[in-house]
């Protein structure tokens, strides 16, 4: 065997594990990492649906009001 050869065998193996290793680790935390982000906005996108869902029954609520004013519809 010439010396490249045993430069390549040697230095070769342990350069692709320990770069299949990082490769694994960068990848899971950055996954870790936009799924949080997404459920965040998410989260964020429900609160604002639930305030104008909210807003819209009151204001629906209100003109029911309007129209019965003997009061025979209950509200929860």
């Amino acid at each position: 065997m010439t010396i490249r050869r045993k430069l390549l065998f040697w230095i070769l193996p342990p350069i692709i594990v320990i770069g299949t290793i990082t490769v694994g680790t960068v990848y899971y935390f950055i996954s870790k990492n936009v799924k949080q982000n997404i459920f965040d906005q998410l989260e964020i996108a429900v609160e604002e649906l639930l305030k104008h869902v909210s807003f819209f029954l009151e204001g629906k609520r209100g003109r029911t009001t309007d129209f019965v004013p003997w009061g025979i519809i209950n509200y929860v």
